[in-house]
């Protein structure tokens, strides 16, 4: 598994990453709204990854939860428990879950496609899912998405000085999507960085200005010469990768800005 990886460092940065990258309220009470319709009574459920806000949730009755990441790292700085008394974190491949077949009654996780390429690694996690699902197990993932009109580097950058987005964490995941060439390509961290940096050459004045706190701002320095990829696939491609396996029952939109970018589905193993 991976250690001393981009996921080592992002861990120990992870205090400076804020909403929407991580859960708002908003995401998590959709989460637990949608865990609720879990059909067994003490219901086996995988987390992704080791969100603490997830974690921290209010699963359903008699849950047994299990998380799986596939950083050393990140179980050991992010890791802080769950709310339920039967929990335990292991780190394993989501595209390989070392778990048995038909083991589990819910997945829950929050971003974590945007690691994998797509079409191929991203269609096998599905799988991965698919496969350690109960039929009609249910899956509920927050994805990171992509508009389906792309917007422009220099739009973003305008609305940026213009005061036009509401954080800095929103304002690098708009311009992630705007810089991705395509899903298939993904786009590249240290691309993210070289961006921000031509056109924004004086952070501390951009922070002074927006009242944001400047180690947020240059926070962003973690991208720096970073060859990472991360996707950000439309709804549509989302759907369209989804559908050999998994029926979606729901959607949430959450009210905050950006929200359409950031929604909660609910699907059903088929």
């Amino acid at each position: 598994m991976e250690k001393n990886s981009h996921w080592g460092r992002a861990a120990r940065q992870w205090h400076y990453v804020g909403q929407p990258l991580k859960p708002t309220p908003d995401d998590i009470q959709a989460l637990e709204n949608l865990a609720k319709r879990v059909r067994a009574p003490q219901p086996r459920a995988l987390l992704l990854g080791v969100t603490r806000e997830i974690a921290a949730m209010k699963w359903p009755e008699g849950t047994h939860l299990l998380a799986v990441d596939r950083s050393f790292d990140m179980i050991e700085f992010a890791w802080a428990g769950a709310n339920v008394a039967d929990a335990k974190v292991v780190c394993g491949d989501w595209c390989d879950l070392p778990l048995a077949d038909n083991s589990r009654d819910l997945i829950v996780g929050d971003g974590c496609m945007l690691v994998f390429d797509y079409p191929a690694s991203f269609e096998r996690a599905l799988q991965s899912f698919h496969r350690v699902l109960v039929p009609g197990g249910l899956l509920s993932h927050r994805f990171f998405l992509s508009p389906e009109k792309k917007e422009s580097p220099d739009t973003v950058f305008d609305d940026l000085r213009a005061g036009r987005i509401g954080s800095f964490h929103l304002f690098k995941w708009r311009l992630a999507m705007a810089l991705q060439p395509s899903v298939e390509e993904g786009v590249r961290l240290g691309d993210v960085w070289s961006n921000w940096h031509d056109a924004i050459p004086d952070a501390k004045r951009l922070s002074e200005k927006l009242n944001w706190p400047l180690e947020t701002v240059t926070g962003i320095v973690f991208y720096l010469d970073s060859d990472t990829r991360f996707i950000y696939p439309t709804l549509a491609e989302v759907q369209s990768a989804v559908l050999p396996y998994f029926k979606e029952l729901e959607r949430h939109v959450p009210e905050y800005e950006g929200g359409e970018r950031f929604q909660t589905i609910l699907f059903e193993a088929l």
